[in-house]
């Protein structure tokens, strides 16, 4: 790193080089592809790492956070991630990833019993002109609750 001097009343001054770029970033733990839906927020990556900067995540490529981004629903999302520069280094632009929470598949008598596990509720309705429909509530095995229009 080269620096320039310049003389001022018997002493010495010296100026920072330029910023130089940021040589690697990564998301060190890759993607976590393999994420089905549980009802609970997921990450959608591992946290990533970089010789220097800070590593940044969004959702929607406006928003950036260190944070790594985390979603509930099955669903496709697209995580943007970058490496916002400092003193020492420049930023990398903004990088994207595919990632996909995949729907949970369920099984009568092994995720839960129907006859204990399964409610609805809604299912008497007075004729209003408008489309009116139950609501099913499953509480899984494990403690997870759905619940969805019918």
């Amino acid at each position: 790193m080269s620096t320039t001097a310049y003389k001022a009343d018997k002493s010495t001054l010296s100026t920072p080089a330029a910023p130089v770029e940021v040589p690697v970033f990564a998301l060190t733990g890759g993607l976590t592809n393999d994420l089905t839906f549980t009802g609970a927020a997921q990450d959608l990556v591992a946290p990533g790492t970089t010789t220097g900067g800070t590593m940044l995540y969004s959702l929607d490529g406006d928003n950036w956070s260190t944070t790594v981004p985390k979603a509930t629903n099955a669903d496709d999302y697209t995580v943007y991630y970058k490496v916002e520069g400092n003193d020492n280094y420049n930023g990398v632009d903004p990088k994207t990833v595919a990632v996909t929470i995949k729907p949970r598949t369920l099984e009568p008598g092994v995720d839960f019993d129907v006859a204990t596990n399964v409610q609805l509720s809604g299912t008497e309705f007075v004729y209003n002109k408008a489309e009116q429909k139950p609501t099913a509530t499953v509480t899984l095995k494990d403690g997870t609750t759905l619940t969805a229009g019918v």
